[in-house]
């Protein structure tokens, strides 16, 4: 896995976790 897409997968998941927090 390149570093760029753990980055993204990273993103992704923090953007999710935000929008379940509120």
């Amino acid at each position: 896995m390149s570093i760029v897409t753990s980055k993204n997968i990273i993103h992704a998941g923090v953007l999710l976790f935000s929008v379940i927090l509120v």
